[in-house]
């Protein structure tokens, strides 16, 4: 196969390396193949002009984050790179490629990410708390305790008294961030909140994560 050997595809001209990548990937979403493969293809090809392209690397995004968190860092990172300024999948894109980079392990991409977004669009609320939630395990890694609790406090602010399992992973975030300060009674506070709550939605895994 041409794109088969990695010695065979730096032999090939980048131009034709693009022409016979977006040949497969046209090939594979014919065949209705896996959202994966179709992305890996697409990730070495893709084209603002081809509306479909940007598509299917977010939804890649959305699918393998969990799996594959590096190699679905790198679709989004191709699709944000695409998108104009005002798309409205701008925001969900980078969102999405801040929780990749941090499940990855990149913890500083990941913050600088976020950074990006509360420079652009500082007036604009969080539409999904698992940003709020991301913000605070980047500054919980980075050892920054207090500016991970000081996260945590405001996105429970914001929310007001709104019992989601969202607020859960907040509680929990303030407890790990008690913990490393030794605020232990802080810590269990927040636990036990964040335990009842994720016991209330049925999160099993937010539960046992408390």
């Amino acid at each position: 196969s041409p794109l088969g050997g990695g010695f065979g595809r730096a032999r090939l001209d980048p131009c034709q390396r693009i022409l016979m990548h977006r040949r497969a990937a046209a090939g594979v979403a014919e065949r209705a193949a896996p959202l994966a493969q179709r992305a890996r293809h697409v990730a070495q090809a893709a084209d603002r002009d081809q509306p479909d392209h940007i598509s299917t690397l977010i939804d890649a995004g959305r699918e393998l984050i969990h799996a594959a968190p590096a190699e679905t860092a790198h679709y989004l990172q191709v699709a944000v790179s695409l998108l104009e300024p005002g798309d409205a999948r701008l925001y969900e894109g980078r969102i999405l490629l801040a929780r990749a980079r941090l499940l990855a392990g990149d913890v500083a991409e990941s913050r600088a990410v976020l950074n990006t977004l509360r420079l652009e669009d500082p007036d604009r609320p969080p539409h999904d708390v698992s940003v709020v939630v991301a913000a605070g395990r980047i500054e919980h890694g980075l050892g920054r305790y207090p500016e991970a609790a000081a996260i945590g406090r405001s996105g429970l602010a914001a929310l007001g008294d709104h019992d989601s399992a969202a607020v859960a992973a907040l509680h929990t975030g303030l407890a790990d961030a008690a913990v490393d300060q030794q605020q232990y009674e802080v810590a269990r506070h927040h636990a036990d909140l964040a335990a009842a709550i994720a016991r209330r939605h049925r999160d099993r895994v937010g539960e046992a994560h408390a």
